[in-house]
Formats: C-alpha cells, sequence, structure tokens
C-alpha cells in the first residue's frame, strides 16, 4: 500500500512552486523575464481569431488551472458516500478527473484539441506594472523573485513570459526569443536578465544554446532546472516500475510548505485500503490519458538514455504523431544528446559575456529509486554533473574527473562524496544544496540571496564570495539544524577549524540537543548533552580530541535533538564532512573561511581519475544522436516533464492532502 502511495503523493511537487519574501537592493535597470516552471501559465479558452474568450460577466474563461476546489469538493463527496463500494467509486473518481482534465487533452499529433491560448500573453500584457495596474496581480508569476526584481529595477522592468505549457521545448525556444524581442523593443534595453525555475530551467537552457548567440541576455540564473529531463518521466514513458520513498515524499511536502516536521498525521488520512487502491486504480485507468499522453513537453522530459524505449514503448511515430515526433526528436537530437555538447556551447556564451548560473538541489533519492535528486529531477540531470548512485559514495581515493574544469586549483568533489562537479555544464558556477526539494530555491533564505546576488550584485562563480560556496546545506525553516565547522566551508574539515557551529533554523520552535557525535572520525565535542537551542540561536560547540590525521575519508557528524513543542519526537541529522589536508588547504584558499585569496582562474592540465572506473555505482552516458526514421519537412532550427500520470496523480493527491488540511485545521480550530 505505502509502495502505490508513494507514486501518488510523488506527483504532487509538480505544482508546487509557492514563494516567500522579498530582498531589496539597488542595481542597473536591466528588465527581467521570469521563466514559470511546468504548468504555471494560465490556459484560456479562445475564439477562431485566438483572442481568449470571455463571459457575460467580463471574466476570461480559463482551461487551466483546474477547478481544483470544486475538483476537491467533488471527490470529497464521493469519499465521503458510504453507500459506494470500491469498485463503483474508483470508476466514479476516474469518471470526475477525467472530467476535469478534459480541456487540456491533446490530439496524438501534439495539437490541442481545444483552442487554448496562454492568459495573459506578450510582453506589454504581461509587464509586472500593467498587471498592478489592472488588479491582475496573481499573474505575476513566482512572486519573491519577482518582488525582488520589483525592488531592483522596477515593475515596468519585470515580465513574466506565458506560453502554452504543453508546447515542446522547440516551439518554447522559439517563442522566447520572440517575446525578448518584444522586451528589449519595449523598454529600449538592448540586453535582458533571465530567472528560470524548473521547466523554465529547461526551456531557459535551450533558448540560450539555440538563440544565445545573438548576445540578447546579460544574466540568467536557473534555479532546480530540469536541464535534461528526469528519469521519473523516463520510468513512465518506458513502464519502468517506480518505487518512491515514501518518507522522502513527506519531507518535500514539509520542505514545501515549511512545516516543521508536522506531516505525521498523512500516514492514518491514507491508512484505508480502499482509499489507497481506487486511487492507484485512477492512475492507472487508460482512458484517462487519451489525449494526455500526447503532450509534446511532456515526451521532452524523457531523459536521452530512455528515448528509444520510450519511442517502442508508446508507438509514438512520424505517421501517426508528426509534430509531436518532429518536434521531441529535434530536442533530443539538438539539445538532450549529451552534456559535452552543451557544455562548450555554455562555456562560448560565458566567454561572450553571458553570466550564467545554475542553482541545483540534491540528497534525496529520485522517484524511481535509483538516481541523486532533489526528490523530482535528477541531479546528474539537472546539472551535467557525474553523480553517484542514490546513498552511496565515489570509491576511497576518487580524484575529480575534470572532462569540464580540469583546473587543477578548484575543487569541484562534493563532502559528501556523491557530486564530481567538474564534469557538469557550468562547473564554476553552479551551486549544489544539499535536501533543496524541487522547486524550493526561493523558500530557503541561503539561495534566495544567492540568487538576489548573482542577478543584481557582484556574485559570478563559486569563488566570488565565500558566503556561498559550491556546496551547501538547505537552510529552509522545515531542516530545523544547520552544522559546520567554524573555519573551513560548509562540508568540509580542516586543521584550523576549533568548534562545531550549530544553528537552529526553526521559527517556531526551540529545540533539545540531546547528542553530537562523529561517525567514521577521531573528534569529539565538549558540550552538556540535553541542552536547549532558542529558535533562531547558534552555538558554537568545541571540537577535542581532534585526530585530524585519522579523519582522511569523509565522515558524519550526527546531531540528535527534538523539538520543544506537543509533538516530543527525536530526531537525527547527518551532516557529511570532507577533510582536507593543509597541502589541500593551500591550493584551495577559497574553502578557508579566514582567507581572502581566490583561486587562480588559469586552466592546466587536465587531472588524472575516471568517474566510471571508481566510483560505487554509475549512471547511464546521455550522449549521442538519435538515429530516427527520416523526418520529412522542416525541423525547427531554434522540452520536461512528466506523462499524464503524474497529472492526474497530482490532482488526486492535492485534494486528499488539502483535505487532510481542511480536517486538520478544523480540528486544531
Amino acid at each position: 500500500m505505502k509502495k502505490i502511495l508513494s507514486v501518488v503523493l510523488a506527483i504532487i511537487m509538480i505544482f508546487s512552486m509557492v514563494s516567500i519574501s522579498v530582498i531589496a537592493g539597488t542595481q542597473e535597470k536591466v528588465p527581467i523575464v521570469i521563466l514559470q516552471g511546468y504548468s504555471g501559465p494560465s490556459l484560456a479558452y479562445a475564439d477562431e481569431d485566438g483572442n481568449p474568450i470571455v463571459d457575460e460577466n467580463g471574466e476570461v474563461q480559463l482551461a487551466w488551472p483546474l477547478n481544483f476546489d470544486a475538483l476537491g469538493d467533488d471527490i470529497i463527496a464521493l469519499l465521503g458516500n458510504v453507500a459506494l463500494n470500491e469498485a463503483v467509486l474508483t470508476e466514479e473518481i476516474a469518471k470526475t478527473v477525467k472530467q476535469y482534465l478534459a480541456p487540456i487533452g491533446m490530439n496524438p499529433d501534439g495539437t490541442s484539441k481545444n483552442n487554448l491560448v496562454p492568459y495573459p500573453s506578450g510582453a506589454a500584457a504581461t509587464r509586472a506594472s500593467t498587471l498592478i495596474e489592472n488588479g491582475m496581480e496573481k499573474y505575476i508569476p513566482e512572486a519573491v523573485v519577482s518582488g525582488m526584481a520589483i525592488e531592483e529595477v522596477g515593475a515596468e522592468n519585470v515580465f513574466g513570459f506565458t506560453f502554452d505549457w504543453r508546447r515542446s521545448q522547440m516551439d518554447y525556444a522559439v517563442a522566447l526569443d520572440k517575446y525578448i524581442q518584444e522586451v528589449k523593443e519595449i523598454t529600449g534595453s538592448d540586453k535582458v536578465d533571465i530567472y528560470g525555475l524548473s521547466h523554465g530551467g529547461q526551456y531557459g537552457t535551450t533558448y540560450l544554446a539555440l538563440y544565445g548567440d545573438k548576445g540578447d541576455v546579460r544574466r540568467a540564473m536557473l534555479g532546480n532546472p530540469a536541464t535534461l529531463g528526469n528519469t521519473l518521466c523516463g520510468s513512465i514513458f518506458t513502464g519502468e516500475y517506480i518505487d518512491v520513498p515514501l518518507d522522502e515524499i513527506v519531507a518535500f511536502i514539509e520542505h514545501g510548505f515549511e512545516y516543521e516536521k508536522n506531516w505525521e498525521w498523512i500516514f492514518e488520512l491514507y491508512s484505508a485500503e480502499t482509499i489507497v487502491n481506487g486511487a492507484n486504480a485512477v492512475v492507472n485507468d487508460p482512458e484517462l490519458w487519451a489525449g494526455i499522453t500526447a503532450i509534446p513537453s511532456l515526451w521532452d522530459f524523457v531523459p536521452y538514455n530512455y528515448f528509444d524505449e520510450a519511442l517502442e514503448y508508446t508507438g509514438l511515430n512520424l505517421a501517426d504523431n508528426r509534430k509531436l515526433y518532429t518536434d521531441t526528436v529535434a530536442y533530443h537530437n539538438l539539445i538532450s544528446n549529451g552534456t559535452d555538447g552543451l557544455a562548450n556551447k555554455l562555456a562560448e556564451l560565458k566567454a561572450d559575456g553571458l553570466r550564467l548560473g545554475y542553482v541545483v538541489g540534491n540528497g534525496y533519492t529520485s522517484p524511481n529509486g535509483k538516481y541523486n535528486s532533489d526528490i523530482l529531477i535528477d541531479t546528474f540531470l539537472s546539472s551535467g554533473s557525474f553523480c553517484a548512485l542514490a546513498g552511496e559514495k565515489f570509491a576511497d581515493g576518487y580524484t575529480q574527473a575534470g572532462t569540464v574544469c580540469n583546473n587543477p586549483n578548484h575543487y569541484h568533489i562534493s563532502p559528501d562524496f556523491d557530486i564530481d562537479a567538474s564534469t557538469g555544464f557550468m562547473p564554476d558556477s553552479t551551486w549544489y544544496v544539499r535536501n533543496q526539494g524541487h522547486g524550493m530555491i526561493m523558500h530557503d533564505e541561503y539561495t534566495q540571496k544567492l540568487v538576489h546576488d548573482f542577478l543584481w550584485g557582484n556574485i559570478e562563480n563559486v569563488y566570488s564570495s565565500k558566503e556561498y560556496p559550491q556546496f551547501n546545506m538547505s537552510q529552509n525553516n522545515s531542516e530545523i539544524i544547520y552544522a559546520r565547522f567554524d573555519n573551513t566551508s560548509s562540508g568540509y574539515h580542516s586543521t584550523g577549524d576549533s568548534a562545531l557551529v550549530i544553528k537552529n533554523m526553526s521559527v517556531e520552535a526551540d529545540i533539545v540537543v540531546w547528542s553530537i557525535e562523529a561517525i567514521g572520525a577521531d573528534v569529539d565535542f565538549d558540550y552538556s548533552p540535553r541542552f536547549i537551542l532558542k529558535k533562531g540561536a547558534v552555538c558554537e560547540i568545541e571540537a577535542i580530541n581532534n585526530d585530524f590525521d585519522s579523519a582522511s575519508i569523509p565522515f558524519e557528524v550526527r546531531v540528535t535533538y527534538s523539538l520543544l513543542n506537543t509533538q516530543i519526537t527525536y530526531e537525527t541529522k547527518s551532516f557529511n564532512f570532507t577533510p582536507m589536508t593543509d597541502e589541500q588547504m593551500s591550493r584551495f584558499t577559497y574553502l578557508a573561511q579566514t582567507a581572502d585569496v581566490l583561486p587562480d582562474e588559469t586552466v592546466t592540465e587536465s587531472t588524472t581519475g575516471s568517474a566510471t572506473e571508481t566510483t560505487t555505482g554509475t549512471t547511464e552516458t546521455t550522449t549521442g544522436t538519435v538515429n530516427k526514421e527520416n523526418v520529412e519537412g522542416e525541423i525547427p532550427t531554434t522540452g520536461r516533464s512528466v506523462s499524464a500520470r503524474v497529472i492526474a496523480a497530482a490532482v488526486l493527491a492535492g485534494v486528499a492532502i488539502t483535505a487532510g488540511v481542511v480536517v486538520k485545521k478544523k480540528d486544531e480550530e
């Protein structure tokens, strides 16, 4: 039952892109274009001329987003009907969900069954100042980064790109290029900045790869990007069994809503076998997917190494699915077929003056149970970096492969010894945040500030400031505890350290720290067990008996604590640290919190080491070219996510979880 439930719960994250506070500052007023996450833009019914249809009350008729309140009411009513047996209940839920999803259905060739258009649309209509003037603030996307941008450059210079999120990456790239030209014309600026989240990170990268040579973009920050898709989609499109870790999905829910270990009630909510079986039957109803699995953007989420099998499994072909087939083959040939070509292209753009950065979540297991991920997007697909399999580490003695960055003065191996950033798309400007769930970049004070300072400050790469190390831990409130040594960058340990720094990140509760212990290293800590750390407080615990010579391989520090609230449960959080020798610290001076010297940027000979030979687990290669049927006609020369099952499961999970929240709130009241 829990396996079935895991799949259902996993999907809710697609539509979970909640934002929070705003950070202010000053900078040159370059307009910024916000690229939304998957399914972000609204879709309206349109007349034969392509104009949104307006009802008698002057309201635009939307096909998306769905009326989730109404859907929730309908399904809750069904669940509350004790007269329905399991079979009838399943049938009625399936019928209801199909009715709600029908408006966004696609024809087999990848065209829309209904005439739908993004709303609002065009640079003039999606300008933040215009939306505010017209009382349409709800259409300003990605509230936190938009709020930052309004503070920095004014609402007249903030634009939210809208497009039909069902369309292909190839269509997206063409449309985004057109939109940027509109923004430049409206503002009189010769360049724009870009912020892209998730799906926005995917089509932002696609646009840069295909149109970046035009030089229209000054700075681009892409957060939790689905750069080359995700293996969840690959699994779904090939019929591969999915076994989602339920505990990590609950952690994601807590992370997204910034709750502090308060979602355990969800297990009770889903304890009824009938409900779980019913949801599973709905998710596997073949009629539900008619017209939905033909959505081009879902195909572009299928990773390259899954693509051949996905074509065979689904039967997608040129004769029956012309536009869909043509677009997705073009995308997989031009963009997703390997990291080397993309890395080279992005390096060229950087050399021409583009400031490009990625923020990548990691530390969770992918939904198919195989890979390091941010719960939804696999880290190796998001960043291009070589990664050990989920829960594994590189073998002792592993050295970075240096396939993209081969500067010996740059250290790109994660403290957890499971990511080799020297192989990624942008080794020197990709930040990895452990335990940052998908789409949660703006829920984290650390990455909020990083995005701000990258777009409007002086942060250019991982060496620009010790405040923003390449590898760090999430500082979302739900994580409660944050720990690092005092004089070395987060996740590393050197002879310069004398104490462990612990922060209580909770905004709701004080915590009791019961124990602190090092596992795999002879390091002790001088503290009194069961000490209280106030919410938001930071303390330093002296490190004693520190036999640094024995700590030559990564080790753990485990902190056991409990929240001082009514929950009274013990939690243990582990922090991984990589010891750095004095010789290494002299080379990698940017890892020392007390040093001001940045690394020599001169590229020298590549370091030695083979990722595939020394790691305990490997990922599939994504290089090559898709040799498909001869595609006649013009292929655009100018792409994330999950199949229809994901959308429907998101609806069901969203309804059930919403219902649970309502019940819980009523109980509290």
